[in-house]
This record gives C-alpha cells, structure tokens and sequence, in this order.
C-alpha cells in the first residue's frame, strides 16, 4: 500500500515534469506569436491592437516585443516607460533596443542626458550590423553627436558596413517580395 502511494507521487511527480517541459516552448510560440501580430497590426497602423498584443509579449522578456513597444511609447511620449522597455531589450544583446535607448540618452527624453551611455549603446547596436544604427552612428561620427567626435575616416568606415546592410536588407526585402508574390499574398 505505501508503495503504491509512492508510485502515485512518483508518477505524478513526472507528468508534472513533463507538462512544464512541454508547455516551455508552447509559452514561447505564443509570445512569438503575440510579437508576429502586433507587429502586423502597427505595421498597418492598428495601434489598438498592436499595443496590448506587444505589451504582452515585451512583459513576458520578448526582446524584440520589448523594443518594439519601447519604440511605440516613446512616439507616445511615453518616455520613461519606453527607456525601461528599451532597456530591457538593449541588456538582452536586442540591437533594435540598443538603438532605442542610445537615442533616449542623447536626447534625454525619459532619462538624463548621457553622451558617454548613447555611445556606448549605439555602438552595440551598430556592432551588430542594425541598419537603423549603421546610419545613425554614420551622421554621430559626420556631426559629433551621441557623444562620438567628428572623424571623417570613421565615418567613412561605418559608411562602407553601411553599404554592404543596405545591400543585404534590399536583397531580404527583395525575397519576402517574392515568396509573398509566389503565396499569392502581394
């Protein structure tokens, strides 16, 4: 009898295991998936949908949920909150976030002004190649701005990492183009 009971726990032990060990990647489909629709909908200008749908994503640790609403509040004005979601993003290695935070300390919006904190994240996102801070980190060194000095030859350096992001997002753009075309969804 007191084996059975035991047996029971035992067993019921592991479906509890395994249950967790299943759900993991099912929690992180839907947390993709809230992602994926939000950005559709702010793609198409739904906010109403996009911000609860983003929001849930970013409060679960999505990196790119989180700054991609990060993005939203600050157009909101909303500046405090997107910093802390921006944040967020930027210490999970999220260039889009990077980006969005070094932006936040070089304009003290939502935070003090803080050159030497804007460099440093804007060099991280633009480390990773992000195109968006590929062109900002090109104007900082062209107009020393972001806490960069003016340096013409590295300018010119981040132009040409510039140049070769550019060529790959049109090419990618170039691509979902045509399978979108090829699925019948142009």
């Amino acid at each position: 009898m007191k084996n059975a009971k035991s047996m029971r726990r035992v067993g019921v032990a592991a479906l509890v295991v395994v249950a967790a060990i299943v759900s993991v990647p099912l929690c992180l489909a839907g947390v993709e998936e809230d992602y994926q629709k939000g950005y559709e909908a702010q793609g198409r200008g739904d906010f109403m949908v996009a911000m609860p749908l983003l929001k849930s994503a970013a409060d679960q640790g999505y990196a790119p949920a989180q700054a991609l609403y990060g993005e939203m509040l600050d157009a909101a004005e909303s500046n405090e909150d997107a910093v802390s979601y921006f944040m967020k993003a930027a210490e999970q290695g999220n260039a889009r976030g990077q980006l969005g935070l070094a932006k936040m300390y070089g304009a003290a919006k939502g935070i003090k002004l803080d050159n030497e904190k804007a460099s440093y994240w804007l060099m991280k996102a633009a480390e990773q190649d992000y195109f968006e801070a590929l062109k900002v980190i090109v104007g900082a060194y062209h107009n020393g701005t972001y806490g960069f000095k003016v340096d013409p030859e590295q300018a010119k350096a981040w132009e040409a990492r510039l140049k070769v992001a550019s060529d790959k997002f049109v090419k990618e753009q170039q691509e979902k183009k045509a399978k979108a075309t090829a699925a019948g969804k142009h």
